[in-house]
Protein backbone atom coordinates (compact mmCIF):
# COMPACT_ATOMS: atom_id res chain seq x y z
CA UNK A 1 0.00 0.00 0.00
CA UNK A 2 1.38 3.50 -0.54
CA UNK A 3 -0.26 6.82 0.31
CA UNK A 4 0.30 10.18 -1.17
CA UNK A 5 -1.04 13.94 -1.62
CA UNK A 6 -2.94 15.10 -4.62
CA UNK A 7 -3.27 18.58 -5.13
CA UNK A 8 -5.93 19.70 -6.90
CA UNK A 9 -7.00 22.99 -7.97
CA UNK A 10 -10.53 24.33 -7.64
CA UNK A 11 -11.06 28.13 -8.95
CA UNK A 12 -7.62 28.87 -8.39
CA UNK A 13 -7.56 27.73 -5.25
CA UNK A 14 -5.73 24.32 -4.21
CA UNK A 15 -7.59 21.64 -2.48
CA UNK A 16 -5.53 18.43 -1.00
CA UNK A 17 -6.31 14.67 -0.84
CA UNK A 18 -4.70 11.97 1.08
CA UNK A 19 -4.91 9.01 -0.90
CA UNK A 20 -3.98 5.29 -0.06
CA UNK A 21 -3.16 3.11 -2.94
CA UNK A 22 -3.30 -1.01 -3.49
CA UNK A 23 -0.78 -2.76 -4.91
CA UNK A 24 -0.94 -6.64 -6.17
CA UNK A 25 2.00 -8.39 -6.63
CA UNK A 26 1.68 -11.34 -9.08
CA UNK A 27 5.04 -13.35 -10.39
CA UNK A 28 4.24 -13.68 -13.67
CA UNK A 29 2.43 -10.68 -14.13
CA UNK A 30 4.13 -8.08 -11.98
CA UNK A 31 2.63 -5.10 -10.04
CA UNK A 32 -0.71 -4.08 -10.34
CA UNK A 33 -2.55 -1.70 -9.05
CA UNK A 34 -5.85 -2.43 -7.56
CA UNK A 35 -7.45 1.23 -7.02
CA UNK A 36 -6.65 4.48 -5.17
CA UNK A 37 -9.02 4.90 -1.78
CA UNK A 38 -9.59 8.78 -0.27
CA UNK A 39 -8.51 9.14 2.97
CA UNK A 40 -8.79 12.85 3.80
CA UNK A 41 -9.21 15.76 2.26
CA UNK A 42 -8.97 19.60 2.99
CA UNK A 43 -7.91 23.41 1.42
CA UNK A 44 -4.79 23.24 4.18
CA UNK A 45 -2.08 20.59 3.23
CA UNK A 46 -1.30 20.54 7.42
CA UNK A 47 -4.78 18.98 7.69
CA UNK A 48 -3.99 16.71 5.15
CA UNK A 49 -0.69 16.04 6.35
CA UNK A 50 -1.02 15.77 9.63
CA UNK A 51 -4.01 12.72 8.81
CA UNK A 52 -1.43 10.40 7.24
CA UNK A 53 1.09 11.05 9.94
CA UNK A 54 -1.96 10.09 12.68
CA UNK A 55 -2.77 7.34 10.42
CA UNK A 56 1.04 5.78 9.77
CA UNK A 57 1.49 6.41 13.90
CA UNK A 58 -1.59 4.28 14.42
CA UNK A 59 -0.09 1.53 11.81
CA UNK A 60 3.29 1.71 14.20
CA UNK A 61 2.00 1.23 17.02
CA UNK A 62 -0.73 -1.34 15.81
CA UNK A 63 2.66 -3.11 14.75
CA UNK A 64 4.79 -2.69 17.86
CA UNK A 65 2.04 -4.11 20.14
CA UNK A 66 1.28 -7.38 18.32
CA UNK A 67 4.09 -9.32 19.83
CA UNK A 68 3.82 -8.11 22.81
CA UNK A 69 0.05 -9.46 22.64
CA UNK A 70 0.85 -12.63 21.28
CA UNK A 71 3.66 -13.08 24.04
CA UNK A 72 1.16 -12.47 26.63
CA UNK A 73 -0.97 -14.77 24.99
CA UNK A 74 1.50 -17.40 25.02
CA UNK A 75 2.67 -17.00 28.42
CA UNK A 76 -0.79 -16.78 30.05
CA UNK A 77 -2.52 -13.89 31.69
CA UNK A 78 -1.81 -14.19 35.21
CA UNK A 79 2.15 -14.89 34.61
CA UNK A 80 2.53 -12.09 31.71
CA UNK A 81 0.63 -9.30 32.62
CA UNK A 82 3.29 -6.96 34.85
CA UNK A 83 6.01 -7.63 32.19
CA UNK A 84 3.28 -7.12 28.96
CA UNK A 85 2.29 -3.63 30.99
CA UNK A 86 6.16 -2.82 31.41
CA UNK A 87 6.33 -3.01 27.44
CA UNK A 88 3.24 -1.62 26.70
CA UNK A 89 3.85 1.83 28.95
CA UNK A 90 7.47 1.88 27.45
CA UNK A 91 6.49 1.69 23.53
CA UNK A 92 3.66 4.25 24.45
CA UNK A 93 6.16 6.85 25.82
CA UNK A 94 4.01 6.50 29.16
CA UNK A 95 7.28 7.62 31.72
CA UNK A 96 7.36 11.05 30.04
CA UNK A 97 3.30 11.84 31.26
CA UNK A 98 2.24 13.61 33.98
CA UNK A 99 0.91 11.40 37.03
CA UNK A 100 -2.18 11.43 36.53
CA UNK A 101 -2.30 10.69 32.79
CA UNK A 102 0.30 7.82 33.38
CA UNK A 103 -2.57 5.80 35.55
CA UNK A 104 -5.22 6.50 33.22
CA UNK A 105 -2.90 5.55 30.24
CA UNK A 106 -2.26 1.97 32.73
CA UNK A 107 -5.72 1.75 33.50
CA UNK A 108 -6.57 1.57 29.47
CA UNK A 109 -3.31 -0.46 29.27
CA UNK A 110 -4.68 -3.16 31.38
CA UNK A 111 -8.48 -2.94 30.08
CA UNK A 112 -6.92 -3.49 26.16
CA UNK A 113 -4.45 -6.44 27.42
CA UNK A 114 -6.95 -8.23 29.14
CA UNK A 115 -9.05 -7.88 26.19
CA UNK A 116 -12.14 -5.25 27.67
CA UNK A 117 -10.80 -2.42 25.26
CA UNK A 118 -10.52 -2.78 21.14
CA UNK A 119 -6.71 -2.39 20.23
CA UNK A 120 -8.36 0.00 17.79
CA UNK A 121 -9.81 2.23 20.41
CA UNK A 122 -6.76 2.12 22.88
CA UNK A 123 -4.55 2.73 19.74
CA UNK A 124 -6.74 5.66 18.67
CA UNK A 125 -6.66 7.20 22.70
CA UNK A 126 -2.72 6.85 22.51
CA UNK A 127 -2.49 8.76 19.11
CA UNK A 128 -4.98 11.56 20.20
CA UNK A 129 -2.97 11.90 23.47
CA UNK A 130 0.36 12.65 21.69
CA UNK A 131 -1.12 15.06 19.19
CA UNK A 132 -3.20 16.44 22.02
CA UNK A 133 -0.27 16.64 24.54
CA UNK A 134 -0.53 17.78 27.80
CA UNK A 135 -2.05 21.03 28.76
CA UNK A 136 -0.92 23.14 31.30
CA UNK A 137 -3.00 24.28 34.15
CA UNK A 138 -2.13 27.14 36.83
CA UNK A 139 -3.81 27.44 40.33
CA UNK A 140 -4.19 30.46 41.69
CA UNK A 141 -4.77 30.93 45.29
CA UNK A 142 -5.81 33.74 47.44
CA UNK A 143 -5.41 33.87 50.64
CA UNK A 144 -6.69 36.52 52.92
CA UNK A 145 -4.17 38.45 55.34
CA UNK A 146 -1.26 36.82 53.33
CA UNK A 147 1.39 39.43 51.87
CA UNK A 148 4.12 38.69 50.23
CA UNK A 149 6.52 41.75 49.00
CA UNK A 150 9.93 40.80 47.21
CA UNK A 151 12.81 43.99 47.75
CA UNK A 152 10.02 46.46 49.14
CA UNK A 153 10.75 48.05 52.75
Amino acid sequence: MARRIEVEFRDEKPGFRLVEEEFEAEPSEGVESLGVVPVAQSDDVLDVLSEGYRIGEEECLAESLTPIVARLEEVGFCDGMSTALTEVEAVIGASKLSPASRLRVRANAVEFLEGRMRPSDFITDVVERHYEGESVRETVVARPGERLAIDQP
